[in-house]
């Protein structure tokens, strides 16, 4: 398939700024995380100041956040695979070359 430069331009432009947005949804993510964390320590060191519902509630965010970390790096391990399809054919290629099975 072939792109125009214009066409190959937008297409950067768009990759660019979708790898971006995932860097951002990663980061929100993380420092999300790190608070829950450190709500969690300061309530379980010190003297408790959560019930057990914030506890749960707390505990049900970071699944959350594990579920959209996941869809996130499914997301770029999808872009990747996109991007450099060669790779999978030559992983498949040595596996094959070594165990002596065909993939195709």
């Amino acid at each position: 398939m072939s792109h125009t430069p214009n066409n190959q331009a937008f297409i950067e432009h768009y990759k660019t700024t979708l790898l971006n947005d995932y860097a951002q949804q990663l980061m929100t993510i993380s420092r999300g995380s790190r608070t829950i964390t450190k709500l969690a320590t300061l309530n379980f060191e010190n003297v408790p100041f959560m019930t057990e519902a914030d506890t749960l509630g707390l505990m049900d965010a970071l699944s959350v956040m594990a579920a959209q970390t996941a869809e996130v790096a499914a997301r770029i391990e999808d872009m990747s695979e996109s991007l450099y399809p060669s790779n999978d054919d030559a992983e498949q290629a040595a596996t094959a070359g070594a165990s002596g099975v065909s993939h195709e």
